[in-house]
């Protein structure tokens, strides 16, 4: 099995990866391009927008979980810092924020030891990113849907590499966990998967020395930029 901290895991290539590049790259390598180098963004909508909040009450309230504050004053916490942070209103999505701060101290915490937001890189990977959550030493990304993406699944084993190189340790799994379905699952980072999440570290550093990123058509009608895409090909 390829480790981090291994040989075997040592980029090719002397050019460093956001692993969030990676996740846009499998949904579509152009769309990679548009967003990074061409600067498009989606416009935001409430929906775009509610979901920010949410990721952010989620990683909040994990961080005041392991401080053991009760949730009570962790809901009272996590309104002040939301409306703090975007400047809005919470009246309206009050309940979605405390839906998801009942869902997180549902879920028992794999140690004390959390960090939110933690930044990684690695000289010999030629990788980084920002984890969203860990616990202990399990990497946790945090979606806002109710199901787990092959995409997800890369992205993880990406900052599983990353962290094992950082500790010099083995972490045979990690978790993903899913706001829209209220659900924590655990995601086994076995060799197939290593193999192919480098692969797909390697494709996106040639895409970028390269300067190609193909279109993936299939993506077209979930993507939130298929507008200002298509008017680059009208």
């Amino acid at each position: 099995m390829i480790r981090g901290y291994s040989d075997k895991a040592r980029a090719v290539f002397d050019r460093y990866i956001d692993v969030s590049d990676v996740n846009i790259f499998i949904f579509c390598p152009y769309k990679l391009y548009l967003t990074k180098y061409i600067g498009l963004k989606s416009k935001d909508t409430f929906k775009s927008i509610l979901g920010k909040i949410l990721h952010r009450v989620y990683l909040y309230t994990s961080h005041l979980l392991a401080e053991n504050i009760d949730i009570d004053s962790a809901r009272k916490r996590v309104l002040e810092d939301i409306s703090k942070r975007f400047n809005i209103d919470i009246g309206d999505i009050k309940k979605h924020i405390d839906r998801v701060v009942e869902y997180r101290y549902s879920i028992p915490l794999l140690s004390r030891d959390v960090r939110i937001e933690f930044y990684v890189k690695s000289d010999k990977l030629c990788l980084k990113g920002y984890i969203d959550l860990i616990e202990g030493s399990y990497p946790i990304e945090v979606k806002l849907r109710d199901e787990v993406r092959y995409s997800d699944v890369i992205q993880l084993t990406l900052y599983t590499l990353l962290l094992e190189d950082m500790y010099r340790s083995d972490i045979d799994y990690g978790y993903i966990d899913l706001i829209g379905k209220g659900v924590r699952r655990k995601i086994y980072i076995n060799s197939d998967v290593r193999a192919k999440a480098l692969k797909y570290r390697e494709r996106v550093q040639v895409a970028e020395m390269t300067g190609i990123y193909p279109r993936f058509k299939g993506s077209c009608n979930k993507c939130d930029i298929k507008n200002e895409c298509r008017l680059m090909f009208s």
